[in-house]
């Protein structure tokens, strides 16, 4: 047995064995969960007073779950655009990503099984559960917000992911990539308009059902065909130019819609045009960052907190909680103004947060991938034993 793999290179050998490194993605879902975590602790924590100043916060940072969509879509195609042409490839991406998601997953719904018992004596019913462990519960509409706080998301991403092999073999150029961002708009909308009257207990799907975010997930793949033709046309030393302009036209156009934003109706919601603007934003963001990946946002820091985003993302939600519950937000409401207070409410759950993330992901985020690693290189060898090919 050779030296181990450290996680990084471990993450990138699972994701594609001959994926270019692209750095900035880590640090764009680094900067995603961060966003997430402030969003959730002002909305989970209603009454902390949040000064004027930060308000853009708690009515924009919930749009950092379709910036995971987009980096996810765009990710996905640079690791695997032209590699699941057949039968083997695709067992092998759709295990990968299986052992990429399952074991954290399957550990929180123990952990919040537990701490809902214990902190509001309540017991999970067995359908939900079953839903959530079976990753079909965004077709559910009961059960398509999920079992585990904030897994909606991960519901519509298992689905994007059993989609992705199709999306790859029909969608291998760019005018094909531009139709299909162009049909996943009209479906988008439509999906939006649907459920702009439906009743109240058709809500929460008609938010969070995967249709409601088909045009970010088609950003993404749009942005990589995008990605890959200046990669393919244009000088190195332009590449980060382009990078760089695309990287400041996609904050101008977020910052004019944080000011325009009367027209929203809610953090995921809003016009089906406001979506198209913020995936276009956000798109061209992610190319730029994968094109010129500028120190003060990418670097070691940003880079190991991104590949642990995952845990970030699932376990804020009980972090918050628990520290909403036994007051320690308050004790700095108590002595402090308010734009203080909220900012070192925002520390502590980072203080929390970070180090426990960190440890889920090194003790299990990290077997995961290593056992599906270890699962593709056993796959291979009986392959070559057996002179069996992967189709």
């Amino acid at each position: 047995p050779g030296k181990p793999m450290t996680t990084a290179a471990l993450e990138a050998e699972t994701g594609s064995t001959v994926r270019p490194k692209l750095p900035g993605l880590e640090s764009t879902r680094f900067l995603a969960a961060m966003a997430i975590v402030v969003f959730h602790l002002i909305w989970m924590a209603p009454g902390l007073a949040i000064p004027e100043q930060f308000s853009f916060m708690g009515n924009y940072f919930g749009f950092a779950v379709p910036l995971f969509y987009i980096v996810s879509a765009f990710g996905l195609c640079v690791g695997y655009a032209g590699r699941l042409t057949t039968a083997g490839e695709i067992s092998e991406y759709l295990r990968r990503r299986f052992f990429r998601i399952a074991p954290l997953f399957y550990a929180m719904i123990f952990v919040y099984a537990a701490y809902l018992y214990l902190e509001y004596g309540a017991v999970p019913g067995l359908a939900v559960t079953a839903s959530s462990a079976l990753f079909v519960f965004n077709m559910i509409p009961q059960h398509v917000t999920g079992y585990v706080w904030a897994s909606w998301s991960i519901g519509v991403e298992m689905l994007f992911y059993l989609l992705l092999p199709v999306l790859l073999i029909v969608t291998t150029s760019f005018r094909r990539a531009a139709a299909l961002f162009a049909v996943s708009i009209f479906v988008t909308a439509m999906w939006t308009e649907v459920f702009a009257t439906a009743p109240s207990t058709l809500k929460d799907f008609g938010q969070f059902f995967i249709l409601a975010h088909a045009l970010y997930f088609a950003a993404g793949i749009l942005g990589y065909f995008v990605w890959r033709a200046i990669r393919l046309r244009v000088s190195l030393v332009r590449q980060s130019l382009v990078g760089q302009l695309l990287l400041l036209a996609s904050a101008a156009v977020t910052l004019w819609l944080m000011s325009v934003g009367s027209t929203l109706t809610g953090a995921y919601g809003g016009p089906a045009a406001t979506k198209l603007v913020w995936a276009i934003a956000f798109a061209g963001g992610v190319v730029g960052i994968a094109l010129a990946p500028i120190k003060g946002l990418v670097n070691r820091i940003t880079g190991t907190l991104g590949r642990a985003s995952f845990s970030l993302y699932l376990l804020h939600p009980l972090v918050i909680d628990v520290l909403k519950r036994r007051h320690a937000f308050d004790w700095f409401y108590e002595v402090l103004p308010d734009a203080p207070a909220f900012l070192l409410s925002v520390v502590l759950t980072l203080v929390i947060l970070v180090p426990l993330s960190l440890m889920t992901y090194k003790y299990i985020e990290v077997p995961g991938m290593r056992l599906a690693e270890r699962k593709r290189r056993r796959a291979l060898a009986t392959r070559a034993t057996y002179g069996v090919g992967t189709g």
